[in-house]
């Protein structure tokens, strides 16, 4: 590895000691005793309620925004490293940055400020990654969320509803469910499983809301017709709106994925 390129991988790394730490953080959250489902069950219906004793630490906050701060702060070194290496370094390099525009920038000087001295080639394929030329939103994410960090914990993490798996293995009624506000009708058989619909996701759970309601048509099925009901649920984004319902883990995953990406591709220039 380049001496160019050490700095920037570290950044990288340490962001990803960050995730590993939040993975296992979010891990013995589940395995506590801080959430529950309870089942209340009419003469018709079965209604099943999230129950929260127990709020996730707020440290889960600040380590998603110390994650989210070193990606971006490796493409910043990365745009230093392309300046000192096309031998135009000018001072400590504290006006350079990666630049990140959702929308083509009113001036021109807004833009080439924060990349003087890249080489021309380089300079090319930094307005290729702009969000506004590319359509890829994953660098206006990453730039927006490090800056609203730096002013206040708005990484708010709930447990979001990912997915409900229901296999009826004795005789199972027709059936009405309401997952949210999301309703249908399943024609339950012994093999099957709810419509992928069921799949529909809460950004946000609050202690007692229902999150799976099923009414009987045909009268209510054997004893074992719950016997693989299973609920999956996530440590999901709140705030801010650019991400509200987005599950933490796999989102800073691909936040890494893609910085690693932009460092390959101007590997050849350091």
């Amino acid at each position: 590895m380049s001496a160019r390129l050490s700095g920037i991988v570290l950044k990288i790394e340490r962001a990803k000691q960050h995730i590993a730490d939040l993975e296992g953080r979010i891990e013995s959250f589940r395995k506590s005793d801080s959430y529950r489902i309870v089942r209340d069950q009419h003469a018709q219906t079965d209604v099943f309620r999230f129950k929260i004793r127990e709020q996730i630490s707020a440290m889960v906050a600040v380590i998603i925004g110390e994650a989210i701060h070193h990606l971006r702060s490796a493409l910043d070194h990365l745009i230093y490293q392309l300046v000192d290496a096309n031998g135009n370094l000018v001072g400590d390099g504290g006006r350079l940055y990666f630049p990140c525009f959702e929308t083509a920038p009113k001036k021109e000087a807004e833009f080439s400020g924060k990349i003087k001295g890249v080489a021309p080639r380089a300079e090319h394929m930094i307005r290729a990654l702009q969000p506004y030329v590319s359509g890829d939103k994953t660098l206006a994410f990453l730039c927006k969320l490090d800056n609203i960090n730096k002013h206040r914990l708005l990484f708010v993490t709930v447990f979001g509803f990912r997915n409900l798996k229901l296999r009826a293995s004795g005789r199972a009624p027709r059936v009405s469910f309401k997952v949210g506000k999301v309703a249908y009708v399943w024609y339950g058989r012994p093999t099957d499983t709810p419509p992928a619909k069921v799949n529909s996701r809460f950004s946000e759970l609050q202690d007692g809301d229902e999150i799976l309601e099923i009414e009987w048509f045909d009268g209510r099925p054997s004893a074992d017709f719950y016997e693989n009901l299973n609920f999956t649920f996530d440590v999901a984004f709140v705030q801010p709106q650019i991400v509200n319902g987005k599950a933490v883990l796999p989102f800073l995953q691909e936040l890494v994925k893609f910085v690693e990406g932009v460092v390959l591709i101007f590997k050849s220039f350091l």
